[in-house]
């Protein structure tokens, strides 16, 4: 019989103690499969759903190694652990902290770029554990020699499918070559979407790795007590119905998610002038932003009770917010993986949530791929009578000051659109150019010039766009041609300008390869679109206003704003969609 509570485990007293004063005493699922096997030192690479206590998980082997180790700072670095942001390496870095009090002998340090290069030197000469995200770790690899890692004992990579994607792959290889593989190494990889078949590079090490998915066998991909529902809006009323979906909800703590930094900074800048008036606090966090702001906005958003945070990507995996009530994808997510980690900022350890996707009408195939992927999600349909018009008042703040903020939204998601590969369902042929652009207060469609599609340096594009261009470039590269001859020019410009690799060309286009062979596996036949169409069903105008069966999850706020949409409860049956609340004990 497996144990339950940390003291059945063979841990020290510093640690149990440890656990014990920061309120940890009962394990949870994910702790109890991986933990017996990690504290023997066997490589392990696990799976549990988001907020379902993998940090512990990899935290405990880490302390108990260097313990029985008898680990000094003047052996060098004991342990490396590589996260994806520097969000979740400060939280990493906090919960050690909270455990490990009662280790004297044991100290850790954030290796990030929030401090100077000289400071954090000094710092890597007097710890034994570093949280770091690759690019700066490499950076002292190769000009800081007080770093030692030849003696590493503990190798953990957090949210392990992100920094094993192309994204991150040359950093990753960058420093897995001053590593050198040791026997007595371990090596953890963790994350809420890993698969069996992950591909793993040789240099990492891995001893006959252990797979374990806690989760595979549950009927769902995510927290049993995560409300999820989505909702059908054309493009240029989203911003309406996220504006009334805030004041209905403005006693919680929410995310709202967008799919590019300039869009994040301009729903803040105008919705946080127009919600100011109800006090309603605000936020934004996205990568562009220096690291003491971020810092900031994670600390304040942390504390606060109800507070609303528009975020893009860099906050969706593994950042642990207390008490968020709502996560808002306001734009469709580029992958399935990308949805689970958005929607898992909520229902965290155990906790209730819920969770609203905004699909135009023609990002509702989307929904056959999240129902194969385990994802219940439930339709309703926001109520006319309770709309507020935002569009309006956006007219105002732009008119004031925020015209090119305007601009910069409304042509980074056409690029988004353009460029990721993912939003197949939506092109830009499918757009109301002018619907879209006076629904952000403009008058006219910006210049359309300042798209540049396919000119923009892989150094400033997202991971998901690199990899597609650097598969372009291997596997089709006349394949351009046929979005213009400029594209196609700008494209060889940007591969050749970052004079990439051979080997890094192969592996990114071998991972987008394995990546698309997936999705097409879910992919309705040719012929069969307008079926799968039929299927998944789009918002009903005929749907009864009184229906509001499942409701239990939502505030009477909300019944009022959303409604279930009765219309559509036979076409989402056939695909298993679930029109109930989730909330079930």
């Amino acid at each position: 019989m497996s144990a339950k509570q940390f003291d059945e485990l063979l841990l020290s007293d510093e640690t149990l103690t440890g656990l014990s004063s920061a309120g940890f005493t009962s394990m949870t699922r994910i702790q109890r499969e991986t933990l017996p096997i990690t504290l023997e030192g066997q490589d392990v690479i696990a799976c549990a759903k988001t907020g379902s206590g993998k940090t512990l998980a990899f935290l405990i082997p880490v302390l108990e190694t260097l313990t029985r180790e008898c680990w000094s700072d003047s052996e060098g670095l004991g342990a490396l652990i590589l996260t994806p942001t520097r969000e979740l390496a400060t939280q990493i870095s906090q919960v050690l902290g909270s455990i490990g009090t009662e280790l004297r002998n044991i100290s850790a340090g954030i290796v990030t770029g929030g401090l100077g290069i000289a400071d954090e030197r000094r710092m890597i000469a007097a710890v034994s554990v570093i949280i770091a995200t690759p690019g700066r770790f490499r950076q002292h690899l190769d000009e800081s020699a007080e770093l030692c890692v030849e003696n590493l004992k503990v190798f953990v990579l957090d949210e392990a499918d992100r920094l094993l994607d192309a994204g991150f792959s040359k950093e990753l290889q960058a420093i897995l070559g001053h590593i050198t593989p040791s026997p007595d190494r371990q090596t953890l990889l963790f994350s809420a979407t890993l698969t069996a078949d992950i591909k793993v590079p040789e240099e990492l090490g891995l001893r006959d790795a252990k797979y374990i998915s806690v989760h595979d066998a549950s009927p769902n991909a995510t927290p049993q007590k995560l409300c999820q529902n989505f909702l059908v809006v054309p493009l240029e009323k989203k911003i309406d119905v996220l504006y009334s979906f805030i004041l209905a909800h403005e006693r919680h703590k929410m995310i709202v998610f967008a799919s590019t930094c300039n869009q994040v900074k301009f729903y803040y800048l105008a919705l946080s002038r127009m919600l100011l008036e109800k006090s309603i606090a605000c936020a934004c966090l996205t990568g562009k932003m220096k690291q003491n702001q971020r810092q900031e906005v994670y600390n304040t958003f942390a504390k606060k009770s109800s507070m609303v945070l528009f975020a893009t990507d860099v906050a969706c995996r593994g950042l642990d917010f207390q008490n968020v009530r709502w996560v808002v994808q306001f734009d469709c997510p580029d992958s399935i993986e990308t949805y689970i980690h958005r929607a898992g900022r909520t229902a965290r350890c155990g906790g209730k949530g819920c969770s609203l996707l905004m699909l135009t009408p023609e990002e509702t195939d989307v929904l056959y791929f999240l129902h194969k992927a385990k994802l219940p999600l439930r339709e309703v349909q926001a109520r006319g009578e309770h709309l507020r018009d935002a569009t309006s008042q956006l007219v105002t703040e732009v008119t004031k000051g925020l015209k090119m903020e305007a601009q910069k939204a409304f042509i980074s998601y056409l690029r988004s659109i353009h460029l990721n590969e993912h939003h197949r369902f939506l092109t830009l042929d499918r757009i109301d150019f002018l619907g879209f652009a006076r629904s952000l207060g403009l008058f006219a469609v910006p210049n359309l010039d300042a798209l540049k599609l396919g000119t923009r340096p892989l150094k400033n594009v997202p991971w998901e766009v690199r990899n597609k261009k650097l598969a372009e470039a291997v596997h089709h590269p006349t394949s351009a041609v046929t979005h213009g001859k400029a594209e196609l020019a700008g494209g060889e410009k940007m591969i050749s300008k970052k004079n990439v690799s051979r080997s890094e060309r192969h592996r990114s286009a071998k991972h987008l390869q394995d990546q698309y062979d997936l999705f097409k596996s879910f992919n309705p036949k040719e012929g069969d679109a307008n079926d799968i169409l039929e299927a998944v069903g789009t918002v009903s105008a005929s749907a009864s206003a009184s229906n509001e069966t499942g409701y239990e999850g939502i505030s009477k706020k909300s019944k009022r704003l959303f409604q279930g949409s009765s219309g559509v409860d036979v076409s989402v049956s056939k695909l298993g969609l679930s029109k109930h609340t989730v909330f079930d004990e």
